[in-house]
């Protein structure tokens, strides 16, 4: 569930490979885990259709494990990047600031449906304000994580800063937020010919 270097996020590769071989979409799964509940796996179908995807079932159930696999399981994944990343907040490293931050605008398909939902994400901006990796921490679902990483990966910084007032490479949580402002659009039908 990231974009990096040597890894892309599941919706936005599942989108790409769909285009490119012409599918008619695409299906991910994952397995979230929550301090005292069983782990849940959660798949979804992704539908593409003029160029977009968007997902269409969500299916949701309880794991059973054993003791070993849920141990195995409680490892969280570790994005690991090949360079050196303060988190902002701390040991008086400033926090980026975004100076460019257009916001990612719902698809037509999810503004009829009147879906509406926020993507966190942990972002890290290089020294030189360029966003570099981007996390996934709380998913929106319905393909708008893919939106939001693409909106973020083209917004402006301003780098963090140490303690000294040098620009440093700093990771900091986003939350993209997917509103509709006041009346849904309506579905527009065809007239007969």
């Amino acid at each position: 569930n990231r974009i990096a270097e040597d890894m892309l996020y599941s919706n936005s590769l599942g989108g790409w490979i769909a285009k490119r071989v012409h599918a008619d979409g695409y299906a991910t799964a994952r397995i979230n885990m929550t301090l005292g509940n069983p782990p849940k796996l959660v798949a979804e179908l992704f539908v593409c259709t003029t160029g977009v995807c968007v997902d269409s079932v969500t299916i949701d159930g309880p794991l059973t494990l054993t003791p070993e696999e849920f141990a195995d399981a409680g490892k969280d994944f570790q994005p690991t990047l090949n360079i050196a990343v303060t988190p902002a907040g701390v040991d008086g490293v400033t926090h980026p600031k975004c100076v460019a931050c257009p916001v990612p605008v719902i698809p037509p398909e999810l503004r009829i449906e009147n879906f509406q939902g926020s993507s966190r994400l942990l972002v890290t901006v290089l020294w030189d304000g360029t966003p570099y990796d981007i996390f996934v921490v709380s998913p929106a679902g319905h393909g708008l994580d893919t939106l939001a990483i693409d909106a973020v990966l083209g917004w402006k910084f301003t780098p963090a800063h140490d303690a000294k007032g040098e620009p440093v490479s700093a990771q900091m949580e986003l939350e993209i937020p997917f509103k509709i402002e006041g009346i849904p659009v309506k579905k527009v039908e065809k007239k007969p010919n």
